[in-house]
């Protein structure tokens, strides 16, 4: 992976993203052949109940093929483009048996509001497993579905191209002054949809970025990103550091966990722990393993 940034960069043409004197500050940053790592205590809203968890946070830049929307495996050619990837997990248990989420987001780096062009997402747990991805296409996201549930299954349909929930992170990381605000529509996260066993499709919401006034999220300069889903009865907040490189320092998500009788309002929450950078494709090694201590993991 690494050999191969090096000869992107030299080539590779990008409107770095942000204010000009922070361009040096992008490139220094993200392309030193390493990503950067984040862990963070997670109380995850599950069955009327909150459950204990670690998440992840991986961003990562690098070059991506727009016809395939793939990751560009050999040296830069036509077609391709600069993203900035994030991986997130989510891992925590419900009682005997345990869930990972993994949510994959490929978003451009140029500019004014680039696209997002892709996002896969699959959910695990004892039951079985879903996977869910969106790709752009033109003015629209194509969506494909696979679960195991009957009614879930094998559904493959379009949605008017608008802003993603899923894309609200790397969005922070690239510019958060080109976040949508006041009435919006927008298309729930995956996580969201597929643990609720809801239909991805765009809504309506309010969208407010403000400095942050919560006192339990630490950051520098806190700054509060709040999504309001009237129609789901449901409040997502995005807490970030306000300074470059205006890390992604915890999230709150409210809405009704469970069915019936026991389901109820509760809050999902998560606050960051520790941030390492790491070319963590090149520790594989069992000695390595001293770095997953070093993250908390």
């Amino acid at each position: 992976m690494v050999k191969y940034i090096f000869i992107f960069l030299t080539i590779a043409s990008t409107v770095f993203p942000g204010p000009e004197y922070e361009r040096e500050q992008f490139k220094s940053y993200w392309y030193k052949g390493e990503a950067e790592l984040n862990r963070y205590s997670l109380e995850q809203a599950r069955y009327s109940e909150l459950h204990e968890g670690a998440a992840v946070l991986v961003f990562v830049t690098e070059p991506f093929l727009k016809d395939k929307q793939v990751k560009l495996d050999g040296p830069y050619r036509s077609g391709a483009d600069n993203v900035l990837k994030l991986n997130r997990i989510h891992r925590f248990t419900t009682g005997v048996y345990d869930y990972s989420l993994m949510n994959s987001v490929f978003t451009a780096e140029n500019a004014q509001a680039a696209p997002t062009y892709k996002v896969s997402t699959t959910v695990q747990d004892w039951c079985g497993h879903v996977f869910n991805q969106l790709n752009l296409d033109g003015d629209s996201y194509k969506l494909q579905v696979r679960s195991y549930f009957e009614a879930e299954a094998d559904h493959n349909y379009s949605m008017n191209k608008v802003f993603l929930e899923d894309e609200i992170m790397t969005r922070i990381r690239l510019n958060y002054n080109l976040l949508p605000t006041g009435k919006i529509e927008i298309i729930p996260g995956a996580f969201f949809t597929r643990l609720l066993h809801k239909k991805q499709q765009p809504v309506s919401a309010e969208a407010t970025l403000a400095k942050s006034k919560n006192n339990k999220i630490k950051g520098k300069n806190l700054m509060e990103y709040s999504v309001m889903f009237s129609t789901l009865a449901r409040d997502l907040k995005i807490y970030f550091e306000g300074d470059f490189p205006y890390r992604i320092a915890g999230w709150e998500d409210t809405y009704v966990s469970g069915w019936g009788k026991s389901a109820k309002r509760i809050t999902s929450t998560a606050m960051l722990k520790q941030t390492i950078k790491l070319d963590y494709w090149n520790r594989h090694d069992r000695k390595d393993a001293k770095l997953r201590r070093k993250l908390g993991l």
